[in-house]
């Protein structure tokens, strides 16, 4: 666990209180970490509006970003927000 693991998880925490709905929640934890870790695939972004303004979806998006030290600090997550 890194901070930059827990960037990545707050912006799955974001979407999920955005949709209330889990990230790929109908999927089983073997299908979440095969789709995470071994396809780098992400959520898209949903259909519903839900308050995700187009400034909210890129912060959300720079915490998933596939090279960890590219993501963005909780300090950095605070100026964005």
């Amino acid at each position: 666990v890194s901070r930059s693991s827990d960037v990545f998880a707050w912006g799955m925490s974001a979407l999920e209180i955005f949709t209330s709905t889990a990230p790929w929640g109908i999927l089983s934890e073997k299908q979440i970490f095969r789709f995470v870790v071994q396809e780098h695939s992400r959520p898209d972004r949903p259909d519903e509006d839900f308050g995700l303004t187009d400034r909210i979806w890129d912060v959300i998006e720079k915490t998933w970003l596939r090279d960890s030290r590219s993501r963005p600090t909780f300090n950095t997550l605070v100026q964005l927000l």
